[in-house]
């Protein structure tokens, strides 16, 4: 697969007929959420990238600093 084979406006693959079994180029359709995906990519891409991978427990870490910051007591925080 090559870029140049992407049509991304009418969300089709064209195969070429050398690239194909049959000799026959094939004209393969994407689904709407593989062009949405893209999109998403090179949108993410032109702001830097993606960030790091997280994990759930990083979520569940940072909601405890700020419930500490708030003033919420350590026992309260430790059932979160």
């Amino acid at each position: 697969m090559r870029w140049s084979d992407i049509d991304l406006e009418a969300a089709t693959w064209v195969i070429g007929s050398a690239d194909t079994k049959a000799g026959r180029a094939q004209v393969v359709p994407f689904s709407l959420a593989a062009v949405a995906k893209n999109k998403l990519d090179t949108f993410l891409e032109a702001q830097g990238g993606l960030p790091e991978p997280w994990w759930l427990h990083d979520l569940r870490r940072t909601v405890a600093t700020h419930m500490v910051r708030l003033g919420v007591t350590e026992t309260l925080v430790g059932r979160v």
